[in-house]
């Protein structure tokens, strides 16, 4: 009988009354770390029956908490999303108490969690004692998979000038008459 109620509930999820509930989480948080709590959504003791999960989250039904069974990495669960708009798991869940499908949905917030990959890790320019000054001198860009927020915002490059050792840089996010897309130039005085 229990199974044919719960096939009912899959069946026919528009005749019950859904509601949703909107976690935030941050990537790489640490496994076992309990991220929710169920009985925090009503003062009585209510028990909820797992419909859908994420082999990264699990449920304790006893204590009715949610916590990480899986390292969460936002790059590589939705590694398409660049702008960081959405990301998220839902799990699914019936309250049998007040006979309705509960949705929780913890939306996965980026962190700088990757370092920026050059081509190389030493880039050697050599200047010939007659340039004009102004001249741009073209700098390989760094590639990084955490979102714009979170990815390379800072070029620098350390050189020595006459003995002195000089530091050039350059924000990413705050440039002028450049975009995010093109290279960096360092100007040459």
């Amino acid at each position: 009988m229990r199974l044919f109620y719960i096939l009912l509930l899959l069946l026919l999820p528009s005749l019950i009354e859904c509601s949703q509930q909107e976690i935030f989480l941050n990537e790489e948080t640490p496994i076992g770390t309990i991220i929710f709590d169920l009985n925090s959504l009503s003062n009585s003791s209510i028990t909820y029956q797992l419909l859908e999960s994420s082999s990264l989250l699990s449920f304790n039904s006893t204590t009715n908490r949610i916590s990480i069974s899986k390292r969460i990495d936002r790059d590589t669960l939705c590694p398409y999303d660049d702008t960081c708009s959405k990301c998220d798991i839902t799990i699914k869940f019936y309250d049998m108490f007040n006979h309705k499908i509960l949705l929780l949905i913890f939306n996965i917030n980026d962190i700088n969690d990757n370092s920026p990959i050059f081509s190389s890790n030493t880039y050697s320019i050599s200047l010939t004692e007659n340039n004009i000054p102004g001249i741009k001198i073209r700098l390989s860009k760094a590639e990084d998979i955490d979102c714009i927020n979170n990815g390379v915002q800072l070029y620098e490059l350390t050189y020595v000038f006459h003995g002195h050792i000089i530091i050039s840089s350059i924000n990413v996010l705050h440039q002028q008459n450049q975009t995010i897309n093109q290279p960096f130039y360092l100007l040459y005085d």
